[in-house]
């Protein structure tokens, strides 16, 4: 028997052959690796019956140690699995709680958390004391101011040796064996039609050049990957950290791709990489 476990849940995002890496569970998983709490990522773009596995899972942890399960939801696809899934959930496992993350959830709280399927956590202990956390206390909805963010560089680097990275690595046109990263968090930008805003407050964190060139370093030297997809909201706010990340690559033969504003990169200087 298990004697704890946090299910990591992955709803179905993609068609199947394209599914990446889920980078923001990856990171929730990386910190729980360090504290040496006991976890399983469930992956809706590789497992068939994500339901059953949750609940198999959950059903071997006995009743006085922890079970809880954790989903990321995005609008769409994701979505609707993620409802269906935690139906079931709740269904065979009620005493487990159902904790929702992600863009869906932080932009929707009051909606999201009206569900009975979602208990973001269980109404115990000090929860007034968990920065930007939404939660249940009787009929009402408390939502915790938010803290101070973490410097990305203090966070744990992420474990890609619990996963099957196999199944994340792709052919496509950047490369024959493409990852996923993700080097930075938030926009300092406030486009109207954007998601983000509303969840970084137009901040942005973002990891060293030092940090990044270690990563795609390590991501080569295990898993033999040729180019790296970043998956940043926007990966050239600063030029000075671009330039020193390409510098610190140019012998790698990586090829890289990110998301950028034209503005932005419109006003780099004829010296930076191009």
């Amino acid at each position: 028997m298990d004697r704890a476990m946090i299910v990591l849940f992955n709803p179905l995002s993609t068609s199947p052959g394209k599914q990446p890496l889920p980078l923001s569970l990856m990171s929730l998983a990386a910190v729980l690796e360090r504290t040496s709490e006991p976890w399983r990522l469930v992956d809706g773009n590789l497992t068939a019956h994500p339901a059953a596995e949750i609940i198999a899972r959950l059903t071997a942890v006995p009743p006085a140690e922890i079970a809880l399960l954790a989903v990321t939801v995005m609008p769409g696809p994701q979505l609707t699995q993620a409802v269906s899934v935690c139906r079931r959930v709740k269904a065979a496992l009620p005493h487990v709680p159902i904790v929702w993350g992600g863009y869906f959830p932080t932009q929707h709280s009051d909606t999201v958390l009206q569900s009975p399927l979602v208990d973001f956590v269980r109404t115990r202990g000090s929860l007034d004391r968990v920065s930007g956390l939404s939660w249940k206390a009787g009929a009402h909805v408390i939502h915790n101011p938010l803290g101070a963010m973490t410097p990305l560089d203090d966070l744990p680097d992420l474990p890609y040796h619990r996963v099957e990275m196999e199944q994340y690595i792709h052919k496509n046109y950047l490369g024959r064996r493409t990852a996923a990263h993700n080097t930075s968090f938030g926009c300092p930008f406030a486009c109207s039609f954007c998601a983000v805003v509303s969840m970084s407050n137009r901040r942005w964190l973002a990891q060293s050049p030092a940090r990044m060139e270690r990563v795609v370093r390590h991501l080569m030297s295990i898993y033999d990957i040729d180019a790296v997809q970043m998956h940043d909201m926007d990966f050239f706010i600063s030029e000075a950290r671009t330039a020193e990340f390409c510098d610190r690559i140019a012998n790698l033969g990586l090829r890289w791709w990110a998301l950028g504003r034209v503005d932005v990169l419109m006003q780099y200087s004829d010296g930076s990489p191009r």
